[in-house]
C-alpha cells in the first residue's frame, strides 16, 4: 500500500537527502516502528529547512557575520539540527521565516516528540503521532521559506544564463528544482514576473532563455506547474517561445479553449516563425474542435513561412486534411504564382512536389505559372533545383504536363539553383 506521504513526496521536490529520510520513515511506519518513523520524518523536515536556509541570501535586518555563522553550523554534521530549530524560532533582531507564532510553537511541540523518540523517553509514540506530523509537514512545508530566498534564486538564474559562467547547453532542471523548493505556490506569479524582468523582455527581444527556464520547471513536475500555466496563459509572448521548444506542452492548456484558438488564429507563425510543429501538436491532442479544423487548416496555410512537416507531424497533418488544403491553396488557387506567399513558401512547395505524385492538373498549373515572367523567382529556383537533382520527378512532371496538353516551360528546366 502506498502511503499518502509517499504520494506527496512524488510531487514535493524535496532535497534528495530529505526525500531519503522520509522514505525511510515510511518503511519504518509500515513495520510499526513508530518511534523510528517519527524520528526519520523529523530529520526529513529538518534537512529540507536546512537546504532552504543555505540556499537563501542574508535576510534584511540580520547581521551578515551572524548569517555566515548560521551557515557554518548548518553545514556541520554535528550542529545542523539544533541550528535549524534556532533559525525557525528566531525573531530578533529580525526573523528568518515569516511564519506565525502558532507555527513556531507547533515546531517546538514536534521537536519535543522527536526527542522522545531519540532518547527513548517514557512518552508513548504511536501511529497517530507519525500521521499527525506528516499532516503538519504536508500542510506547512511551503510556508517555511526563508526571507532572502527569492534574491538568491534570481542570482542563481543570472549565473546559469551567463555564458561566461555556465555552458549554454547546461541542463536547466537542477536550477528549476531549486526554484520549486524555494518558492511557495502562492508567491509563484510574482516570482515569475521578477524572472521575466531580469531578462529585460521587450528590450533585448530574446525570449528563449525564460522559455528554457519555464520548461525546466514544468519538467520537474512540481507544485509550481499550475501557477506557471496560469501565468503563461496571460503572457503569450512568453508562452509561444516555450511551445516552440516543446510543442507537446500545449496539453497544459487543454481546458483553455479561448487560448487554444488564439494560438492558431493569432499567435503562431508571427514574425516569420515556422510553427507547424506547434499546430500539429494542437491537432494531435484534439485541442482544436472538429467543427473548427477546416477553418484552422484554411487559415494556417496562409500563414506558413516555408514550414516543412517532419517526423510524426506529417501523419497528423495528413489525417486532418491539412496537406490537401495546402495543395488546394498552392495549386488550385494558384498561390505558387503569388509573389509574397509563393516566395515565402518556396521550400514548402518544393517539399510537396517532391513528396506527393504530380497530377495532370498540378502539372498544368505549374507550367502556366512559370510560362513567362513575372513570377516568384524563389519558387522557380526551388522547383528547378528539384528537377535537376531528381530525374524521376522531372520525367513525372513532363509526363503529367503532356497529359494536360501543356509543355514544361524552359524557365523551370534551366533554373537549377539549389535552395539548400
Amino acid at each position: 500500500m502506498r502511503l499518502p506521504l509517499e504520494h506527496w513526496l512524488a510531487e514535493a521536490s524535496l532535497p534528495e537527502e530529505a526525500n531519503v529520510a522520509f522514505l525511510e520513515a515510511a518503511r519504518c511506519y509500515k513495520s510499526a516502528a513508530y518511534r523510528a518513523a517519527l524520528l526519520f520524518s523529523y530529520l526529513g523536515w529538518g534537512l529540507t529547512i536546512r537546504h532552504r536556509v543555505l540556499l537563501a541570501r542574508c535576510p534584511a535586518g540580520i547581521n551578515a557575520t551572524q548569517w555566515l555563522g548560521f551557515g557554518e553550523k548548518l553545514r556541520s554534521d554535528d550542529r545542523w539540527e539544533p541550528q535549524v530549530f534556532d533559525c525557525i524560532q528566531m525573531t530578533q533582531p529580525a526573523s528568518i521565516f515569516d511564519v506565525s507564532e502558532d507555527l513556531r510553537q507547533q515546531v517546538k511541540y514536534w521537536r519535543d516528540r522527536r526527542n522522545d523518540c531519540a532518547h527513548f523517553k517514557p512518552n508513548e509514540i504511536a501511529a497517530p503521532h507519525v500521521e499527525a506530523f506528516w499532516l503538519f509537514v504536508r500542510s506547512n512545508m511551503t510556508k517555511f521559506v526563508p526571507r532572502g530566498t527569492r534574491a538568491a534564486l534570481i542570482e542563481e538564474i543570472r549565473t546559469f544564463f551567463d555564458a561566461n559562467r555556465t555552458p549554454p547547453d547546461s541542463d536547466v532542471r537542477p536550477l528549476a528544482k531549486q526554484i520549486t523548493q524555494g518558492i511557495e505556490a502562492g508567491h509563484a506569479t510574482s516570482f515569475f514576473r521578477d524572472v521575466v524582468e531580469e531578462f529585460h523582455i521587450g528590450q533585448l527581444g530574446s525570449l528563449s532563455e525564460p522559455a528554457k527556464l519555464f520548461e525546466g520547471i514544468f519538467a520537474v513536475n512540481s507544485s509550481l506547474g499550475g501557477p506557471l500555466s496560469d501565468y503563461l496563459a496571460t503572457e503569450t509572448g512568453l508562452l509561444v517561445p516555450l511551445l516552440r521548444q516543446n510543442p507537446g506542452r500545449v496539453l497544459n492548456w487543454t481546458a483553455n479553449r479561448e487560448l487554444i484558438r488564439r494560438l492558431w488564429r493569432e499567435l503562431l507563425f508571427s514574425f516569420g516563425h515556422q510553427d507547424l510543429p506547434v499546430y500539429a501538436a494542437l491537432l494531435r491532442n484534439g485541442l482544436i474542435p472538429p467543427s473548427e479544423i477546416d477553418e484552422a487548416n484554411s487559415w494556417i496555410v496562409t500563414k506558413l513561412n516555408g514550414d516543412i512537416p517532419t517526423g510524426g507531424d506529417l501523419e497528423v497533418l495528413l489525417g486532418s486534411s491539412f496537406v490537401s488544403q495546402f495543395a488546394r491553396y498552392a495549386f488550385d488557387e494558384s498561390k505558387i504564382d503569388e509573389f509574397a506567399w509563393g516566395n515565402r513558401n518556396a521550400k514548402t512547395i518544393r517539399w510537396y512536389v517532391e513528396t506527393f505524385p504530380i497530377t495532370p492538373d498540378g502539372a498544368r498549373l505549374i507550367c502556366q505559372a512559370f510560362a513567362s515572367p513575372p513570377f516568384p523567382y524563389e519558387v522557380r529556383d526551388a522547383l528547378g533545383s528539384l528537377l535537376e537533382l531528381n530525374e524521376i520527378k522531372r520525367q513525372e512532371l513532363e509526363s503529367q504536363a503532356s497529359k494536360a496538353g501543356v509543355t514544361v516551360p524552359v524557365n523551370i528546366l534551366t533554373a537549377a539553383k539549389p535552395t539548400g
